[in-house]
């Protein structure tokens, strides 16, 4: 008789909720660069997701066993992590070499080619919380919509397939958000299924396995495999509101005049087909699925109200705005308690409220002080207009007070139906009491019509008084 192990796969499907940026440390087209497979496609590397899983199952369930499932410094761990491969318009990952003719017939496929299938600008911020001179730059990103699958691999007895699980079902974590930029809105995404199953090899098969550290992407039909999603599960180490936002009239919100370019009509547009807009909303790209089948649906001429969702207000844009009032909101208790900070400035009292920077994080500083990530994450906001209306406008003099000549320009204007605000707050980080105040003052302020969001203070909103942040949360130890 033939000695024998077990292999156990678990196969795990995600869609994109928000565009994924993984940088490559590349910078040719743009400051960052997307990694690609043997096609030519986007994919997310075995390691990135592998460290992502490790951190989480140490998060979750504690640093004990670790080291064995993922490997250290002395030991290759027992989890096998293969990248993440994309799906093309029929749904099916696409794992072998193909023919460039075939995946330029393919919608999809196609304009994921691209060297920039969607780009986002960005501003970098310095260690006093203010916009870096030169700090400008841009992310090279998949749209939103965009599937994924990967397999995890465990080879070994029966008691491995339990093992296996408990990493698999980590993919349903709010914090599982594969790539870089996650606190500004990217990597979200939404699990369609993760489902395991067991097969019986011979042990010099899974001895060379093993050795290869990689597996080949299995395609046993996954109809026939176990679903273990932790749909409902609730994760004690999270805390997540959702806020839903009603615009009091039109607003508008991105767009900085630049000259519109492939995979986004940031600025410069056309409206109705002859009229050039010279501020527009930020719109991107999506692949959306109908009947199983994806399509890539390119923002649509402003010629009214859209039914693709590619409205964006981008998870930065919201967060810059709560943190600006977060930051006054504890200024205002500080200079309450003692008067005599009221000759001090703004940044020299931003600078020391540690809690501050906990909540919002900060880069390192030029006396080589460690920067720190923050736990509050702001997704992106995403929604379909009612009607788009074009206003022009007229430049005014700052001297004169009158109009200057040839200074006509227009601006993209939308109403849309209630928005939903979504923050993610990582409990496992013991943020003081202060500035989670300080930060429910500011939603409320949002919620309140007090906050705009957008451009030109016209992005007010009513908004309900719950949820807040829980203001006295138990510690990481009691969360633990």
């Amino acid at each position: 008789m033939t000695d024998s192990m077990c292999v156990h796969i678990a196969r795990v499907c995600f869609e994109l909720s928000s565009p994924l940026s993984i940088a490559t440390g590349e910078a040719r087209i743009a400051d960052s660069e997307l990694p690609r497979d043997a096609n030519g496609l986007p994919m997310v590397p075995g390691t990135s997701l592998q460290g992502l899983l490790r951190e989480l199952y140490v998060r979750v369930h504690g640093a004990t066993g670790a080291a064995a499932l993922f490997g250290d410094s002395d030991n290759a761990g027992r989890i096998i992590v293969s990248d993440a491969l994309i799906h093309d318009a029929a749904d099916v990952a696409v794992s072998k070499v193909r023919d460039p003719a075939s995946l330029e017939k393919d919608h999809v496929l196609r304009r994921l080619l691209d060297v920039d299938p969607l780009r986002r600008d960005h501003v970098r911020i310095d260690h006093r919380g203010a916009v870096d001179d030169e700090g400008k730059f841009d992310r090279v990103s998949v749209p939103r919509g965009a599937r994924f699958s990967l397999e995890l691999t465990l080879i070994g007895d029966n008691q491995g397939a339990k093992e296996l699980q408990t990493v698999a079902q980590l993919v349903d974590h709010p914090l599982f958000r594969p790539g870089g930029g996650s606190r500004r809105g990217y990597g979200r995404v939404k699990v369609l299924h993760v489902k395991v199953r067991t097969f019986g090899v011979d042990i010099a098969d899974a001895a060379a396995l093993r050795k290869a550290r990689a597996t080949a992407f299995s395609h046993v039909k996954a109809e026939a495999w176990k679903d273990i999603r932790a749909i409902g599960r609730v994760w004690p180490d999270v805390e997540t509101l959702e806020i839903t936002l009603t615009p009091r009239g039109p607003w508008r919100a991105g767009g900085d005049g630049a000259a519109g370019r492939p995979g986004s009509t940031q600025g410069r547009d056309q409206a109705d087909a002859h009229r050039e807009v010279h501020f527009a909303f930020t719109r991107e790209p999506v692949i959306a699925w109908t009947g199983g089948a994806a399509h890539w649906h390119d923002p649509a001429p402003l010629t009214g109200a859209t039914k693709a969702c590619d409205y964006v207000v981008a998870g930065s844009s919201i967060r810059g705005a709560l943190a600006h009032r977060t930051v006054f909101h504890a200024n205002l208790v500080e200079l309450r308690a003692d008067k005599s900070l009221w000759n001090e400035g703004d940044t020299a009292r931003k600078d020391r409220n540690p809690g501050l920077q906990m909540l919002f994080g900060h880069a390192s500083d030029t006396n080589s002080h460690a920067g720190s990530r923050s736990p509050l994450i702001l997704d992106d906001v995403v929604f379909a207009p009612t009607w788009v209306e074009i206003v022009d406008h007229v430049s005014i003099d700052r001297t004169t007070g009158g109009v200057r000549s040839g200074a006509l320009y227009s601006e993209e204007v939308v109403m849309s139906p209630p928005i939903i605000a979504r923050l993610t707050l990582d409990r496992r980080i013991a943020v003081p009491d202060a500035a989670i105040t300080a930060l429910n003052a500011a939603i409320d302020d949002l919620a309140a019509g007090r906050l705009t969001l957008g451009a030109h203070s016209s992005g007010r909103f009513d908004g309900p008084a719950e949820p807040r942040f829980k203001v006295h949360a138990k510690s990481p130890a009691e969360v633990a």
